[in-house]
């Protein structure tokens, strides 16, 4: 009569890139009978948003310590790789995006800032009947700009009235 028992092998071996790491946890059941084995590893929150497994995990909090576990059923003579990929190259895309994004709105926003404010000057029992409009342009770039053109539209049931007078620029 032969005595059953059951010897289980764990091997860890981790490989780390510039934004990877994969870790490989081998089980070997060196034992004569069929056993189930937990394994452990510690990840925290922000490595387990990015961490991918061949085999599926429960993620636990073991004496404050945040892990991902794994239970394998091991028969005899039987092996089990565990395969575990934490990739932050998605991370390092979107913030190159945003950097990109950041530096095209730069480039390519407009120079020049116009703000528009209007005044009431005179005010009759009816309601307004004279507004003072002030356009104040200003230049964000470091460059000089010339030849402007500023064009105001107003509402047809407006009366302009020329005062031969063309604002605060005289």
């Amino acid at each position: 009569l032969v005595k059953g028992y059951s010897d289980v092998a764990v091997e860890d071996t981790t490989t780390k890139t510039w934004l990877t790491k994969t870790e490989i946890i081998t089980l070997i059941n060196h034992g004569n009978y069929e056993v189930t084995k937990s394994v452990k590893t510690q990840n925290n929150l922000f490595e387990r948003i990015f961490t991918k497994s061949n085999v599926p995990y429960t993620s636990q909090k073991d004496n404050g310590v945040r892990t991902i576990a794994w239970t394998v059923t091991l028969k005899p003579n039987e092996q089990v790789e565990i395969v575990t990929k934490t990739n932050y190259s998605i991370l390092f895309i979107i913030a190159l995006i945003i950097i990109a994004g950041l530096i095209l709105y730069y480039l390519l926003r407009s120079p020049l800032l116009i703000y528009k404010r209007a005044k009431i000057v005179l005010e009759t029992e009816d309601g307004v009947s004279e507004v003072k409009v002030k356009l104040h342009v200003r230049n964000r770039s470091s460059r000089t700009i010339r030849n402007i053109k500023i064009i105001d539209r107003y509402p047809k049931i407006v009366d302009l009235e020329d005062e031969g007078q063309l604002g605060s620029l005289k």
